[in-house]
């Protein structure tokens, strides 16, 4: 009866403790992702730009509308930027800041590359939620009046009409978490402390159950 008891023991408490652990797993799985309005809501600079430089020399947006927020005609980013979400080849993006002196994405800088054709983001990095599919219902969900006028500053401290001293934060490119943004895969972490725990606790119940068998008594 006591062997019964110490074997039982163990296995009722990992039952248990999966059961316990079952909620934070399903609400991290189904945690919903991050949306574009939502994204936008955060933001505080969203704007269409023209992109010149490269990772070497550093890069130099020319602001062509300004779709939230304020900032001057240009803003500038030193090189060297070796890891940035702005890949070669892109002339034209919609950028939005959480930060906007960096390009780091680590700051929740997020790039939609706009296509020859005028779609937004055809390479599928930062498929958001309810993005806009082209640059036209882009700047129609924006409503936006028109370019941004001189006189304005820059987020980043200087004068409109002047290139502004922007810091040089790295960024990452497409993939991951999302090409230069943060991402929603933020419940990867717990997950997988979640699932440790249980496999942790089936492991003990499993040595108890061997070691409650080694000292039971002979009959």
């Amino acid at each position: 009866m006591l062997g019964r008891l110490g074997l039982g023991l163990p296995i009722a408490s990992a039952v248990v403790l999966a059961f316990v652990l079952a909620g934070p797993l399903a609400a991290a799985s189904s945690q919903e992702p991050e949306t574009f309005a939502q994204l936008v809501a955060a933001a505080k600079l969203v704007a269409l730009v023209s992109v010149a430089g490269d990772s070497d020399t550093g890069f130099v947006l020319t602001v062509e509308q300004v779709l939230k927020g304020q900032a001057g005609p240009r803003l500038a980013y030193p090189g060297p930027q070796p890891i940035t979400a702005l890949e070669p080849g892109w002339s034209e993006v919609v950028i939005a800041f959480d930060d906007p002196t960096t390009l780091d994405f680590r700051a929740g800088t997020t790039v939609w590359h706009v296509g020859p054709d005028g779609r937004i983001d055809p390479e599928g990095y930062q498929q958001l939620p309810g993005l806009p599919p082209t640059l036209t219902a882009l700047l129609a969900y924006f409503a936006s009046p028109g370019p941004s006028t001189a006189g304005t500053t820059s987020p980043c401290g200087s004068v409109a009409g002047t290139t502004s001293p922007c810091g040089s934060g790295a960024t990452t490119g497409p993939g991951g978490s999302g090409a230069g943004t943060t991402g929603p895969g933020g419940s990867a972490l717990p997950l997988a402390v979640a699932l440790l725990a249980v496999c942790v606790s089936l492991l003990v119940a499993w040595r108890l159950v061997i070691r409650s068998k080694r000292l039971r008594p002979r009959e």
